[in-house]
Protein backbone atom coordinates (compact mmCIF):
# COMPACT_ATOMS: atom_id res chain seq x y z
CA UNK A 1 0.00 0.00 0.00
CA UNK A 2 1.52 3.36 -1.00
CA UNK A 3 2.24 5.93 1.66
CA UNK A 4 -0.26 8.75 2.05
CA UNK A 5 1.64 11.89 1.13
CA UNK A 6 -1.37 14.19 0.94
CA UNK A 7 -0.29 16.13 4.05
CA UNK A 8 3.32 16.46 2.96
CA UNK A 9 3.01 19.93 1.35
CA UNK A 10 1.39 21.36 4.52
CA UNK A 11 4.03 19.77 6.74
CA UNK A 12 6.83 21.09 4.56
CA UNK A 13 5.30 24.58 4.61
CA UNK A 14 5.16 24.57 8.42
CA UNK A 15 8.81 23.51 8.57
CA UNK A 16 9.76 26.30 6.16
CA UNK A 17 7.80 28.79 8.27
CA UNK A 18 9.66 27.67 11.40
CA UNK A 19 13.01 28.23 9.73
CA UNK A 20 11.99 31.54 8.17
CA UNK A 21 10.87 32.83 11.57
CA UNK A 22 14.02 31.59 13.27
CA UNK A 23 12.16 29.19 15.56
CA UNK A 24 14.50 26.30 16.26
CA UNK A 25 12.90 24.59 19.23
CA UNK A 26 14.64 21.39 20.34
CA UNK A 27 12.55 18.29 20.68
CA UNK A 28 9.66 17.98 23.09
CA UNK A 29 9.74 14.19 22.73
CA UNK A 30 13.31 13.04 23.20
CA UNK A 31 12.44 9.35 23.50
CA UNK A 32 11.02 9.30 20.00
CA UNK A 33 12.98 12.04 18.25
CA UNK A 34 16.42 11.29 19.69
CA UNK A 35 16.26 7.51 19.65
CA UNK A 36 18.76 7.04 16.82
CA UNK A 37 20.70 10.30 17.08
CA UNK A 38 24.47 9.92 17.19
CA UNK A 39 24.85 13.47 18.50
CA UNK A 40 22.77 13.41 21.71
CA UNK A 41 25.83 14.41 23.72
CA UNK A 42 25.72 17.83 22.01
CA UNK A 43 22.34 18.55 23.60
CA UNK A 44 23.41 17.69 27.12
CA UNK A 45 20.50 16.68 29.34
CA UNK A 46 17.93 15.78 26.68
CA UNK A 47 15.22 15.09 29.26
CA UNK A 48 15.53 18.59 30.71
CA UNK A 49 15.73 20.07 27.22
CA UNK A 50 12.54 18.26 26.18
CA UNK A 51 10.75 19.35 29.37
CA UNK A 52 11.68 22.98 28.68
CA UNK A 53 10.39 22.62 25.12
CA UNK A 54 7.08 21.25 26.40
CA UNK A 55 6.75 24.25 28.72
CA UNK A 56 7.43 26.64 25.84
CA UNK A 57 4.89 24.91 23.58
CA UNK A 58 2.24 25.01 26.31
CA UNK A 59 2.74 28.75 26.84
CA UNK A 60 0.07 30.52 24.78
CA UNK A 61 2.27 33.64 24.64
CA UNK A 62 4.77 31.83 22.41
CA UNK A 63 3.08 32.76 19.15
CA UNK A 64 6.32 32.16 17.25
CA UNK A 65 5.94 28.45 18.03
CA UNK A 66 2.54 28.24 16.31
CA UNK A 67 3.90 26.15 13.44
CA UNK A 68 5.67 23.75 15.79
CA UNK A 69 2.46 23.32 17.79
CA UNK A 70 0.61 22.56 14.55
CA UNK A 71 3.19 19.96 13.56
CA UNK A 72 3.12 18.26 16.95
CA UNK A 73 -0.68 18.28 17.18
CA UNK A 74 -0.81 16.07 14.08
CA UNK A 75 0.73 13.13 15.92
Amino acid sequence: QPADLSEFPAILQRLRNLMAEGSFLPTDDHESDCRYCDYRVVCGDVEALAAASVTKLENSCNAQLKHMKELRSRE
